[in-house]
């Protein structure tokens, strides 16, 4: 279809020109903290010792993006060469927010989610941070795609190729790791009966199984006790759960040098270790437990820091640029959630998803970038919002998904 390819295009060239500027003004080797032990565990990987950082055999990081990354440092295209590849995903990723538009709604609020998203400063501005967001989205929307076409088409080699790539999106951030498998609880209920729900479910956690289970047996088989993806979820949980939070509205993750403080305790295990998450994560317990009433505050606080539209250190010219692209967005998602709220039981796994996303930061820690993966549907839904209002939407909204 031209329209689409022009848009896939549009994306790729828009990406390609920021890269440029990028580079232009001297940024090229600018690289956050996070960044770092990615790239220390591609060079690991490179010299075929593992998944390591500083020498020792890490679960602070799921694999998937360092795996990415190592072949670029090994033959010296990095990091322009992860920044195109994370270009071309995204081009690729406005294919498929029109494939799914098309499956939720139609074929106009297709074109026009994919046209928003190829313009949108957010993710214009992470294809070029060393970081795994960009192919994480990539993921999770190639899941919903397949989970989609796997609920019409036959065999449900559909709903296997959706867990697949849902175990790819863990493997890239863990941070999903629980809304999988309240899918899988849907797709056992939506309809068809017991018995094909649960064959639909049982696929789909297979293919997510298949792909998790190696990481997952590795880190068991490394810390000599059940691990899932990370050991880092009770250090992020403390972080955004102490004596310290001010949750302060910076649109940042937390406020650096303060509430980053860690429990002054000699019995504190190592950082980035089983007994340290445990620790960690039973210290964050005690203090919601403590200050339930600071807990909620700061929740709320932490929400408002996600979606606020920019980063308070951010330039001028980003501000202006994610306001115009980032508030019409907000507002007509919101009011296109409304809009097909008699819709909620077929639209289940995206709303939810949206829920999970703010709910999971809102407990944990919040910040600009952590909302990425809610945009692409956002912007389906505002979309939606948008040829319903102008009027070229002739038909009611459908009662089932197009096919």
């Amino acid at each position: 279809m031209k329209k689409i390819a022009v848009i896939f295009v549009l994306a790729f060239l828009v990406r390609v020109l920021f890269i440029w500027v990028w580079y232009q003004s001297g940024q090229e080797h600018r690289i956050s903290a996070d960044s770092t032990d990615y790239v220390q565990m591609a060079k690991h990987l490179n010299r075929g010792q593992g998944f390591q950082i500083s020498g020792v055999p890490t679960t602070r990081r799921p694999p998937v993006y360092a795996a990415l990354i190592a072949p670029f440092l090994k033959y010296n295209f990095f990091p322009l060469g992860v920044q195109i590849l994370q270009a071309l995903l995204v081009a690729f990723s406005c294919i498929l927010i029109y494939a799914i538009s098309v499956q939720m709604f139609d074929q106009k609020t297709g074109l026009l989610a994919a046209a928003l998203f190829s313009l949108d400063y957010m993710s214009v501005r992470q294809t070029v941070a060393l970081l795994p967001e960009v192919v994480f989205v990539f993921f999770i929307l190639v899941s919903f795609y397949c989970l989609f076409k796997g609920l019409k088409a036959r065999p449900m080699a559909w709903l296997f190729l959706s867990g697949i790539f849902a175990g790819l999106s863990v493997l890239t951030k863990d941070s999903l790791l629980f809304y999988f498998p309240i899918l899988v609880l849907w797709l056992w209920l939506w309809k068809g009966g017991v018995k094909p729900g649960l064959l639909r479910g049982v696929v789909f956690a297979l293919g997510f199984m298949s792909v998790i289970t190696p990481w997952v047996a590795r880190n068991c088989l490394l810390h000599g006790k059940p691990v899932l993806i990370t050991v880092s979820s009770g250090h992020t949980f403390y972080l955004g759960n102490n004596p310290s939070v001010t949750g302060r509205i910076t649109g940042q993750d937390w406020a650096l040098g303060e509430d980053t403080v860690l429990p002054e305790d000699p019995h504190l295990p190592p950082l980035f270790t089983v007994e340290a998450d445990r620790y960690l994560m039973r210290k964050g317990m005690e203090f919601v437990r403590d200050h339930p009433q600071k807990f909620f505050y700061l929740m709320g606080r932490k929400t408002l820091n996600m979606w606020r539209p920019y980063r308070t250190d951010s330039p001028m010219i980003a501000k202006i640029l994610i306001t115009l692209t980032y508030i019409p967005v907000l507002i007509f998602g919101l009011w296109g959630m409304a809009l097909t709220k008699k819709r909620w039981k077929e639209l289940f796994p995206v709303l939810v998803f949206l829920f999970y996303i703010v709910s999971i930061h809102a407990v944990m820690v919040a910040s600009v970038r952590y909302r990425y993966p809610a945009m692409p549907f956002l912007t389906m839904f505002a979309s939606y919002m948008a040829v319903h209002l102008w009027g070229k939407q002739r038909h009611p909204i459908p009662e089932t998904m197009s096919v």
